[in-house]
């Protein structure tokens, strides 16, 4: 087939096309313009997805708030438990609002920085300069501060916002109790170059004297129902007289009447001046019918009644059986003896009797300003102590029952004068009108009791030592009327006498000295820049609701105390589980008193016997919480008609209010088999006993029929998976943490010499230095 060829003089024909088909091109364009195009679309792309990872960006970080940088900052051991709850009524608030300029910053923000800073400069420079968070800087801050009125005298800006709160909410901020206590502070006097004045001489908010300063007297007022509380002054003094001191606190009285607030109660302690300050303010502390815990106010339209801090009159009853030795009660004589033979007993066996005593509880003189140290000698667990010695027939407390009824009496007045929670049981619940008429009994007859101890042939309250009886017979008056008072406002359904108590303004110097770092004793000048921080930090806002942390209620925005919260049940010798200091207990060598005897096996006394049955109850609720077999926790739970062992029971009676629970026959072999090798291994001072040797030697000495679950224990499998060796290894294991703690605290406690530090860091404090 041939080929088609054009003639050498072939043209072209130039065909005339649509204009439809003439913007087409059949070639493909230049390689150039596909890279351009191509690059055009990329950056298009690109730009598309920035904007998509932009806008999840922005959506994530909305959604972060503040309760995640806590727990970033609680991971990183930044914050401590008290600081962490705190900051928690901010947790809702979004990190991405600190972007705005500080001048659009909210109150909340502006508190949540206030408060950060001033408690933790570390952890706010971590979220300001690493985590990115928009913080304001410490200048700012700064800045926010010189708003506040912060020199000596009335805070006349902290009771125009106290008045404002009132406004706001009168049911929560109108009734309030009014306290007044004194700081030592470091005599030195320095330039305040904000003001180009001196500071450090004794100024009463009327001027600078020349005398230098040594303390500051604190006034505060707390809410008596809402959680809040607000300090309204201070003063910078060398020591006030009484008439001196009355007209200060008239002055804030009066202040506070104008504003709306009715002041129900003034609070201090019992020192002299203060005393005479009462009086000249026209109360009248004569004990008899006539007396007038109480004084009135211009324009107020209550009564203000005079409180004499619990606290500080347990440690004087404390002091006083010290120093005196004994009083003597209507039915015989109140020891100090007998609590120190307590405590020696307690020594001796190696075990304690449900109550806190140590040595520093009876040698207390370097501490005597440690409130927990008196309220725990005079306190009903070793009163409980005292009355099982006496029925067990121990030699020297055959004569205690009044040293038992006069701890009880000074114990339950703490206890009604102390009621901190809604949810209080006894003694230590709130006072409502349902339980008003035996608390009023109950006060009536403390008081009688108190006003008829003797010194000799002397009345105690006509003694030298006389301010406890007088400070809590004024108390009981006191509460007596207030309650009357106060219960017949229909706002205000029951009264939590902890409102009353010094602690607030305690813990309010605790936050003073916090804020000194390492330096606890704060100048003049000092102390002025920290209580103008505090006060505008705090004013009244309050903490959660759910926060019930201590200091001992929800008030204390300011406090750097957590008392720790113990098992009504457990021994206080023994109320904690060392299962992370197992370990650490294991390695030290153990050599303390114990009543053991070498070559034999050791015989466990009834006094020993009845510790062991009390901790016995407390290791059974902690096993019940593990146990999943109904058989088996049926076994662990006995009555207390228990026959073979009804000698061992007397101090599970005495202490027993109707919520402890009673050990089987069984559980209570278990573990006096467990105690005697633990004494008897201990005897031989084996430098590292471990939990398991203990097992071992427990599991080989008692019966399978022991815990009364032999059919059970034939129906699990046999071997190491046997129920019966299960729970009889589980209860030694508790039981194991329990006694080791407690003796490497003997131990520690053996080898420690008394403590010093206390007492010097408080001459020092006292000294001005």
């Amino acid at each position: 087939m041939s080929r088609a060829q054009l003639r050498d003089n072939a043209v072209p024909t130039i065909f005339e096309l649509p204009e439809h088909l003439q913007d087409h091109a059949y070639v493909l364009p230049e390689n150039a313009e596909l890279k351009e195009r191509l690059f055009t679309l990329q950056q298009q792309n690109e730009t598309l997805r920035k904007e998509i990872r932009n806008a999840k960006t922005r959506e994530k970080r909305a959604k972060v708030t503040i309760k995640g940088l806590l727990k970033d900052l609680s991971e990183r051991n930044m914050l401590n438990a008290e600081l962490e709850l705190k900051l928690a009524s901010y947790e809702d608030i979004p990190c991405e609002l600190f972007k705005k300029p500080p001048g659009q910053y909210t109150e909340d923000q502006r508190n949540f920085a206030l408060t950060l800073h001033l408690y933790s400069a570390k952890a706010y420079s971590y979220l300001r300069d690493t985590m990115k968070v928009g913080l304001p800087a410490p200048r700012t801050l700064r800045r926010w501060l010189e708003s506040v009125d912060g020199e000596p005298g009335l805070n006349h800006q902290m009771l125009q916002f106290l008045q404002r709160k009132i406004k706001e909410n009168p049911l929560e901020h109108t009734h309030c109790c009014f306290m007044l206590d004194g700081m030592n502070i470091k005599q030195m006097v320095q330039f305040d170059q904000k003001t180009q004045t001196y500071a450090g001489y004794v100024d009463l908010g009327n001027g600078r004297q020349e005398a230098k300063a040594k303390e500051v007297l604190v006034l505060l007022v707390v809410g008596l129902r809402g959680h809040w509380k607000v300090p309204i002054g201070y003063f910078v003094t060398k020591g006030l007289n009484a008439e001196a001191q009355a007209q200060l606190v008239l002055h804030a009285l009066e202040a506070l009447a104008e504003i709306g607030a009715q002041v129900h109660t003034i609070t201090m302690d019992g020192l002299a001046c203060n005393m005479a300050m009462a009086k000249v303010l026209g109360a009248d502390f004569s004990l008899h019918s006539n007396m007038k815990p109480y004084v009135l106010v211009t324009n107020s339209n209550c009564k203000t009644y005079i409180i004499f801090d619990p606290c500080h009159m347990v440690k004087l009853f404390r002091n006083m059986l010290h120093e005196y030795g004994g009083v003597t009660a209507p039915n015989g004589q109140v020891s100090w003896q007998h609590i120190r033979d307590v405590y020696v007993t307690q020594q001796d066996i190696g075990l304690r009797l449900g109550n806190k005593l140590t040595r520093d509880h009876i040698l207390y003189t370097t501490q005597k300003m440690k409130v927990s140290l008196a309220v725990q000698v005079l306190s009903e667990s070793v009163a409980s102590a005292l009355e099982t010695l006496r029925k067990l027939g121990v030699n020297k407390f055959s004569q205690t029952r009044a040293t038992e009824d006069f701890i009880r009496h000074v114990d339950r007045l703490f206890d009604i004068l102390n009621s901190r929670s809604a949810f209080g049981k006894g003694w230590k619940a709130p006072i409502r009108p349902e339980n008003w008429s035996e608390v009023k009994e109950q006060l009536i007859a403390t008081r009688g009791y108190l006003l008829s101890l003797k010194v000799g042939d002397t009345p105690l309250h006509q003694t030298g030592r006389s301010t406890c009886v007088i400070g809590m017979c004024v108390n009981i008056s006191s509460i007596i009327s207030l309650v009357e008072e106060i219960l017949e406002i229909p706002t205000i359904k029951y009264v939590l006498t902890y409102k009353m108590s010094q602690d607030h303004i305690e813990l309010f110097f605790s936050a003073v000295r916090q804020c000194g770092g390492w330096m606890n004793n704060p100048t003049a000048l000092q102390f002025k820049w920290i209580y103008r921080r505090l006060c505008a930090r705090t004013g009244v806002l309050q903490l959660p609701r759910g926060a019930n942390v201590s200091a001992q209620d929800n008030t204390t925005l300011l406090s750097a105390y957590v008392p720790a919260v113990t098992e009504p049940e457990q021994d206080a010798a023994t109320e904690k589980d060392a299962a992370t200091e197992e370990n650490a207990n294991q390695d030290i060598l153990i050599n303390t008193h114990l009543d053991h005897v070498y070559g034999s096996r050791v015989q466990l006394g009834p006094l020993v016997s009845n510790i062991v049955v009390y901790i016995s109850g407390w290791v059974v609720k902690k096993l019940l919480g593990r146990l999943s077999c109904s058989d088996c926790r049926q076994c662990l739970v006995g009555t207390e008609r228990s026959i073979p062992f009804s000698e061992s029971l007397t101090l599970l009676h005495v202490k027993n209010c109707g919520k402890l629970l009673v050990p089987a026959d069984g559980v209570i072999t278990v573990l006096m088999a467990a105690e005697r090798h633990l004494r008897e291994l201990t005897g031989l001072k084996v430098s590292r006993l471990g939990n398991l040797q203990l097992e071992r030697l427990v599991v080989a000495d008692v019966e399978p029929g022991t815990l009364q679950m032999a059919q059970h224990a034939l129906e699990t499998t046999v071997g190491i998976d046997n129920h019966f060796y299960d729970v009889v290894r589980a209860l030694v294991r508790i039981y194991f943490n329990v006694r080791t703690h407690h003796i490497v605290r003997l131990h520690n406690e053996s080898v420690q010499a008394q403590k010093m530090r206390q007492k010097y860091t408080k001459l020092l404090l006292f000294k001005g230095q």
